[in-house]
C-alpha cells in the first residue's frame, strides 16, 4: 500500500488501496478496491466498488458495486458528480462536472457536464437542471462514524464475514449466509425488518437507511443488492432522500438482482436472476 492519507478519512475493513492518493474528508466502504488512482476531497465511495486508473474529482459520490475504469487509459469523474449503484464506466471515459449516472448503467463514451444519463446500450441523456445551492456535504456523517469507529460502535463483522450495523427488527431468528452487508440505523430513521422464516443467502448488500421490510417466508438469493436511499439531483448539494423498500410474504428473489428505493414487491412474487427492479412488482 503506497498511499498518501490526509485528515478525516474513514476506511472500512477490507478496503484495499494501492498506488493511489486520497484527499481530505473521504469515506470508503467495505469491500472496495482502489488502484493507481487519485481521489479528490469530499468523496464517498460505497460498498464493493472497483476503481482503477481513475481520477476522481471533488464532491463526488459513488454508490455501491460500481466499477470505474480498469484499462490503460485514465477514467475521469469530474467535480459534483453522482454515480449510481452497480454502474460500470469504461476506461478512458470522462464524466463531466455535475453529471448524474443512473443505477445499473453501462457508460462507454464521454458524458457532457450537467447531464443525467442512464441505460445499458444507447444511453438516455437529459440536461440536468438544478439549483446551485451548496456543495454536497457528508462531513457530519463522516465525523460521526469516525467517532463510532474509535468507540468500537461502527460496522462489526461476525465469524461468517457478515458486516452488520443495521437496526434489525425481527420477532424470530432469520437465516443468513456468508459475506453479507446490512446497514441502516435509527440516525436516519432507517432499519431492516424481517418477518418469520426469512432467509438471506450470500454476498448480499441491504442498504436500509430508508427502511427495508421483508415479509414472512421470503427468500433472498446470492448477491442481491437492495438500496432504500437516493439523492435529490434537482439540487447541487444532492441531499439524501429515503425511499422504503417493501418485500411481501412468500417472495423469492433470485441471484444478482438490484432493487431500488421506493419499490414494493407483492406477496408470492418470484423475481428471476439478474433483474433490475425500479418499479413496483
Amino acid at each position: 500500500m503506497d498511499t498518501k492519507l490526509s485528515k478525516q478519512i474513514l476506511l472500512d475493513k477490507n478496503v484495499r488501496i494501492d498506488n493511489s492518493s486520497l484527499g481530505n474528508f473521504i469515506w470508503i466502504r467495505t469491500g472496495t478496491t482502489i488502484n493507481n488512482s487519485f481521489i479528490g476531497d469530499d468523496v464517498f465511495i460505497g460498498f464493493r466498488c472497483k476503481v482503477n486508473n481513475s481520477n476522481i474529482g471533488n464532491y463526488v459520490q459513488i454508490a455501491s458495486k460500481s466499477k470505474i475504469g480498469g484499462g490503460l487509459k485514465t477514467t475521469k469523474i469530474e467535480d459534483f458528480c453522482w454515480i449510481g449503484a452497480n454502474v460500470s464506466i469504461a476506461d478512458g471515459v470522462t464524466i463531466g462536472r455535475g453529471s448524474v449516472i443512473g443505477a445499473n448503467s453501462v457508460v462507454k463514451k464521454d458524458i457532457p457536464p450537467d447531464t443525467i444519463a442512464y441505460g445499458t446500450g444507447l444511453l438516455v441523456k437529459k440536461t440536468r437542471m438544478y439549483i446551485k445551492d451548496s456543495v454536497p456535504d457528508f462531513r457530519s456523517a463522516l465525523k460521526s462514524n469516525l467517532a463510532k469507529q474509535v468507540l468500537g460502535e461502527y460496522l462489526s463483522t461476525d465469524k461468517n464475514g457478515n458486516s452488520i450495523s443495521a437496526h434489525i427488527i425481527c420477532e424470530h431468528d432469520y437465516q443468513i449466509g456468508f459475506n453479507n452487508i446490512l446497514i441502516g440505523n435509527e440516525s436516519t430513521g432507517g432499519y431492516i425488518q424481517f418477518g418469520n422464516n426469512v432467509s438471506i443467502s450470500n454476498g448480499c448488500i441491504f442498504e436500509g437507511a430508508g427502511r427495508i421490510i421483508v415479509g414472512n417466508n421470503s427468500q433472498i438469493g446470492n448477491n442481491v443488492h437492495i438500496v432504500s436511499n437516493s439523492h435529490d439531483y434537482s439540487q447541487q448539494s444532492l441531499p439524501m432522500i429515503y425511499q422504503p423498500v417493501k418485500i411481501g410474504s412468500n417472495v423469492v428473489i433470485d441471484d444478482n438482482c438490484l432493487i431500488l428505493g421506493g419499490v414494493s414487491i407483492s406477496d408470492n412474487s418470484f423475481i428471476s436472476s439478474n433483474n433490475f427492479i425500479l418499479k413496483n412488482v
